[in-house]
């Protein structure tokens, strides 16, 4: 039996031996995450947000109707049970989520719903820095039948969220897109972009910080771009003045969110970036994504708006503005900023009976 075992901060003097890409927490460990988890819980109920309960386990049409023929899908730990029926650990939240309350909408009375949970993950991925086969995750969604005005406490909850743990404007940027910015975006460097469906070109903006640029070319060029479209495109990407975007892709409820936040003093967490996409394929308004603004890492956080009927088989339309955060990132922010109360932090990539490095 093989174990790799990565220590972060200091030697630990224990046998841990897991499923590739899970861990084990003992006590010591298991604190820092419980101070992450608490702060979660907190922050949420502070803004009076319920919490739910999801099984892990669930059918795999929840998840697979959400995710098509995506790349996602291949990540799903797929199996039947005993009676043969077609089950998988949850990849996310947010399928489950939306079966749960179109199922009971009407008996709810005290709308807009304010839910939020602390949940198991898996998606078989290649572990990596900041990325586990297993991860918990807080999801946080304000829920309604209205659109209007949403969007900007989730964002309000997430902010609170990670001042509570000690970080300020000047460790963590969120940065916002919109589906309707992308949408324009397309029409304005594809001359004819009505043979290019706008979910394909979101998946391919989503991996512009993730690939080399000679990749997301080739990417473009698959779907029909030409050079010259791609420079444009690139011009455009390379936008950073908010002012300057805001003024090219005017947007209301984008302006409206940020004006709100503004009001507040916490418009200093706030960028606009047109490569934000969220690859989901499920939203229809406001996206944003946090990041690190010291150390290049994944995506601490992701969420935006989306329809309900979007992702599962809804009858009612429910609009829902939400977000959700992981703790492997997060965890490793505070580790390296010494804000977490016991800076003891483990860094796993295990490998289990028989398992190939390789997989």
């Amino acid at each position: 039996m093989l174990c790799i075992i990565y220590y972060a901060k200091y030697s630990l003097s224990y046998r841990l031996c897991a499923i590739r890409g899970s861990q084990y927490y003992d006590p010591d460990i298991y604190s820092s995450h419980k101070y992450i988890f608490n702060k979660f819980r907190y922050t949420s109920e502070k803004y009076n947000y319920n919490e739910y309960w999801l099984p892990v386990v669930d059918y795999y049409e929840t998840f697979s109707q959400h995710l098509g023929n995506s790349d996602s899908l291949m990540d799903v730990y797929r199996f039947h049970d005993k009676s043969g029926r077609d089950l998988a650990l949850r990849p996310e939240i947010t399928p489950q989520l939306c079966t749960m309350v179109d199922e009971k909408w009407n008996y709810y009375d005290d709308k807009p719903l304010r839910w939020f949970t602390i949940a198991d993950c898996w998606r078989y991925e290649r572990p990596c820095s900041g990325r586990r086969r297993n991860h918990q995750q807080w999801n946080l969604d304000l829920i309604s039948s209205q659109s209007n005005s949403m969007d900007a406490e989730p964002l309000l909850v997430l902010i609170h969220a990670f001042q509570s743990l000690g970080l300020t404007a000047d460790d963590i940027k969120i940065c916002i897109n919109s589906t309707e910015f992308i949408s324009k975006l397309l029409d304005m460097v594809k001359h004819d972009s009505s043979k290019i469906s706008l979910s394909q070109f979101i998946r391919i903006l989503d991996k512009f910080n993730r690939v080399p640029n000679d990749e997301f070319n080739q990417l473009l060029i698959n779907i029909g771009f030409k050079i010259t479209e791609y420079e444009k495109l690139m011009d455009l990407l390379s936008t950073g003045d908010n002012s300057t975007l805001l003024n090219t892709f005017n947007n209301d409820n984008v302006e409206s969110t940020l004006r709100v936040l503004k009001s507040l003093g916490l418009d200093n967490w706030i960028s606009l970036d047109l490569s934000i996409a969220r690859g989901n394929g499920y939203y229809n308004g406001i996206i944003y994504e946090a990041f690190d603004k010291k150390v290049k890492r994944r995506a601490i956080a992701g969420g935006g708006h989306y329809q309900m009927k979007n992702i599962s088989r809804n009858k009612f339309n429910i609009e829902c503005s939400g977000f959700a955060m992981g703790n492997i990132v997060l965890l490793d922010i505070l580790s390296d900023r010494n804000l977490l109360p016991k800076s003891v932090v483990l860094k796993v990539s295990d490998i289990g009976d028989g398992d190939d490095i390789s997989d």
